[in-house]
């Protein structure tokens, strides 16, 4: 594993910090997963986002987030990675990442 310097009760809370439940919902973590043989430290989370729970229109969401670490001002942080989805129909990665530009 690369050299990580949170723990998971961090990465929880951090990940609680970021989804606040609206009235009525909870958040329930599923798991806190490092990923392995990754250059950096990199932790998957999987959630759900509960609503009404345990009445008639309960509602469940599931969540996933990757938690990478950065440092901002000589202190290091945790930092949610963000997803940029690849349009279809591309024949190659120079076409895939202008349309990924385009779309921005």
């Amino acid at each position: 594993m690369s050299n990580r310097h949170f723990t998971r009760q961090e990465v929880d809370a951090f990940i609680r910090e970021m989804h606040i439940p609206a009235d009525g919902c909870i958040l329930e973590i599923k798991s806190i997963a490092v990923l392995r043989n990754a250059s950096l430290p990199l932790w998957l989370v999987e959630h759900e986002m509960v609503c009404n729970k345990g009445k008639p229109f309960e509602v469940r969401t599931s969540l996933i987030d990757i938690i990478t670490e950065k440092v901002l001002k000589h202190d290091t942080h945790l930092w949610p990675l963000i997803a940029q989805e690849i349009p279809d129909g591309c024949s190659t990665v120079a076409e895939e990442d202008a349309a990924v530009v385009a779309a921005r």
